[in-house]
């Protein structure tokens, strides 16, 4: 028996279930609470892999100059470094750049110009196929969203974008994603505009004067629905004993209480700040994007957020390191990530610019209580950091890392994996890592409880017949 699972059959609303002895036999056997939510924040361009990864291979015992950032959380994450996105092996494309690359990242498929007759499958890969284009498959936080949606949920995730753009033409209100897909050839629409992300999801949901007819409706539905969640208490008391009865009859008698006194959950509110737009520069706005896409997981609108920096040529920093690059050297980010030396202080503060944005969303999830009452969003919210290389300095796929953090699942936290130890930034850059993304993307989705019809886990993500059912045994306890 699983608590989500009857949730679910309860019409959507987080009735808080006492503990039955079920439930504490299911974690007793290896089950474990897994998360109601996920948050995905993808950036462009890797980063230095030594001065990302924490100090320690297993149990983290400090931080680096990148990693740094993440102090007082580094016990609730889960570094992944060195790994490959091993795709691309498929089908030689190594020389290929940054489209191909993020569109991959996440989906663990090839793009469509590199799939036979556009099929998701490692027998259509075609040997030489384009890099570029469409990825041919949903991205992960797409496919947990879509199992993880209840009804109440007007979407399956929320989309931002952080463009930091410098010209004109680059402060667009919308883009389109180059790392999230909602299927092939599908990539999700971000919303870069921190002003029209905060009108769309929260400008109607209070009024000054009177509660929102919308949220009323609401109300009035969650009142019938608790109706039947005693029908379906009433059912479940059959097949239990004598004492998760007695519980569950104590905790019957306080569900009319609850139906007279339901009111908009408290921590359900628009987000405090300027969202009145002007400032597109990324220090501006990703906290502005965090906190929003926070908030529309605390209002419980979708049980997915992305969020990703889609500009990868010269987005603004407002770090005086990059600032001087740009004016000795005019290339920009993406030549200061390509052609600097690896120890470059710009190059350094750029990747840690990112990790402090991710930091960030972490605090802003710890920060709001999650809707079902039990802990913070950060609690229940598996999230993960992501970017399209390895060391930038290339553009290649291997040697890549990934993080995550918050409620993973029954993952281990507190942890590095190094799946190429030993390797020191020079030898064997182009050798293969026995862990690739897509061992990473099933591992998720284990985190993540996703299951099929008849409750058998779901391991298969990405180009199906390429990694299917494998995950990181390692981070399992």
């Amino acid at each position: 028996m699983r608590r989500r699972n009857f949730l679910r059959g309860l019409g959507g609303i987080a009735v808080a279930l006492p503990t039955l002895s079920v439930f504490r036999t299911a974690r007793a056997a290896g089950g474990g609470a897994t998360p109601s939510k996920m948050v995905v924040m993808a950036y462009p361009m890797g980063t230095h892999t030594p001065y990302w990864q924490p100090q320690g291979t297993g149990a983290i015992t400090g931080l680096n100059a990148i990693s740094d950032a993440l102090r007082g959380y580094e016990d609730r994450c889960l570094f992944l470094s060195h790994f490959d996105n091993s795709i691309h092996d498929l089908v030689d494309a190594h020389g290929h750049g940054h489209p191909g690359k993020e569109a991959t990242t996440l989906t663990g498929t090839l793009t469509m110009d590199a799939l036979r007759d556009g099929r998701n499958h490692v027998d259509a890969a075609i040997r030489g196929g384009g890099a570029e284009g469409s990825a041919g498959g949903p991205s992960i936080e797409q496919v947990v969203g879509s199992y993880l949606q209840r009804r109440g949920h007007s979407q399956t995730a929320i989309s931002l974008g952080i463009s930091g753009g410098r010209e004109s033409w680059d402060q667009r209100d919308t883009y389109e994603s180059n790392f999230f897909y909602e299927a092939a050839e599908t990539p999700a629409t971000l919303i870069t505009s921190v002003q029209l992300a905060f009108n769309r999801l929260f400008s109607g949901l209070v009024d000054e004067v009177e509660v929102d007819p919308t949220i009323e409706h609401l109300h009035a539905r969650n009142r019938s629905v608790l109706d039947a969640v005693r029908a379906s208490f009433v059912d479940l008391r059959q097949g239990l004993g004598a004492a998760d009865r007695a519980i569950l009859d104590d905790h019957m008698d306080k569900i009319r209480t609850l139906e007279m006194d339901i009111v908009r959950v408290a921590s359900c509110s628009p987000p405090v700040g300027d969202f009145g737009g002007g400032d597109w520069s990324m220090p501006t706005v990703a906290p502005l994007q965090n906190r929003i896409a926070a908030m529309a997981l605390a209002c419980d609108m979708a049980p997915v957020a992305r969020i990703e920096f889609a500009n990868q040529q010269n987005p603004v920093f407002n770090l005086d390191s990059l600032n001087q690059i740009k004016a000795a050297e005019d290339t920009g980010w993406h030549g200061v990530v390509h052609l600097t030396g690896n120890t470059h202080p710009g190059r350094i503060a750029g990747f840690r610019f990112f990790m402090e944005m991710y930091a960030s969303l972490l605090e802003e999830l710890d920060a709001l209580p999650d809707p079902s009452g039990e802990g913070t969003l950060l609690d229940n919210t598996l999230t993960l950091f992501a970017s399209n290389f390895g060391p930038g300095n290339g553009h290649s796929a291997r040697k890549m890392c990934m993080l995550l953090a918050g409620n993973l699942g029954g993952a281990r936290t507190g942890y590095h994996v190094d799946a190429t130890p030993g390797y020191d930034g020079d030898s064997g850059f182009y050798s293969s890592s026995d862990l690739h993304v897509n061992h990473i993307m099933n591992s998720v989705m284990c985190m993540a409880g996703v299951t099929d019809d008849v409750g058998r886990p779901v391991l298969t993500h990405g180009l199906q017949g390429f990694a299917d059912d494998q995950v990181i045994d390692e981070i399992f306890r």
